[in-house]
C-alpha cells in the first residue's frame, strides 16, 4: 500500500497530476478543484493516497485531507460505484456537504455530479446512511471517517466560526478546512474558537 506521495510537480492534466520522485514520475489521480491553490508545474506537494490494483492497470489516487481519502473508499465501497465515480463526487462536493447529505439521505445532492444518475445517487444513500447518521461534527460522523472522538466533540459550534474565521483571513477551501480540522484535532475536546484560531494560524505560520 502507497500511505502518502510526497515530491515535485511535473506536470499538471485535466484530472490528474504527473509526480516526480527521485527521478520517477507517478501520474497521480485527484480532485483537483479542492486543491487549493491550483497545482503549478514545479510546486512541491505531498498528497495522501489510494492505489488501485487491476489486472489491466495500476491506478494511484490522491488527496490533499484525508477526509477525502477516507470518503472515496467509502464510495468505492458501494455496489456499482467505481473508482472514477467516486472521484467525481469527491472532485465535486466538499467532504463535509457529502457527509451530511448521507447523513440526512439526501440523494439529490449527488445527482449534480456528472455521471451520477438517480438511482446511483439513491443506491449511495441507502448504502452509507447507517455510517454517516448522526449530524456532522459528532463523534460517529468523524469517527467513520477517521478521526478521534476527541476531534469530533471539538467540531460543532467552534468549528463553524473557525472556519468563517480563516476564510475571513484568506484561508479558503481546502487549505482553510486543513487547518481547522488539524487545529480542532491537536486542542481536543472543549476547545473554544479563540483557542482553535490561535492553534490553526500557529499551523499556516509553520507552513
Amino acid at each position: 500500500m502507497i500511505a502518502f506521495i510526497h515530491g515535485q510537480i511535473y506536470a499538471v492534466n485535466e484530472d490528474s497530476l504527473i509526480i516526480e520522485v527521485s527521478g520517477l514520475g507517478f501520474q497521480v489521480l485527484a480532485p483537483l478543484k479542492f486543491l487549493n491553490p491550483r497545482p503549478q508545474v514545479g510546486q512541491e506537494i505531498m498528497l495522501h493516497t489510494h492505489l488501485q490494483v487491476r489486472e489491466d492497470s495500476w491506478q494511484l489516487f490522491g488527496f490533499a485531507q484525508e477526509e477525502q481519502l477516507a470518503l472515496f473508499r467509502h464510495l468505492l465501497a458501494v455496489s456499482g460505484i467505481g473508482a472514477k465515480t467516486a472521484l467525481a463526487i469527491v472532485d465535486n462536493i466538499s467532504a463535509e456537504a457529502i457527509t451530511r447529505a448521507l447523513a440526512e439521505g439526501n440523494a439529490d445532492l449527488f445527482c449534480k455530479v456528472p455521471g451520477v444518475g438517480k438511482k446511483t445517487a439513491q443506491r449511495l444513500v441507502v448504502d452509507l446512511k447507517d455510517k454517516f447518521a448522526l449530524p456532522y461534527g459528532q463523534s460517529g460522523v468523524g469517527e467513520s471517517l477517521g478521526f478521534s472522538a476527541a476531534l469530533g466533540a471539538a467540531l460543532p459550534s467552534a468549528y463553524g466560526d473557525l472556519l468563517a474565521a480563516l476564510e475571513q483571513l484568506g484561508y479558503r477551501g481546502a487549505e482553510g478546512r486543513a487547518l481547522a480540522l488539524q487545529a480542532a484535532k491537536n486542542l481536543g475536546e472543549g476547545a473554544q474558537s479563540a483557542q482553535l484560531l490561535q492553534e490553526a494560524l500557529k499551523l499556516a505560520a509553520q507552513g
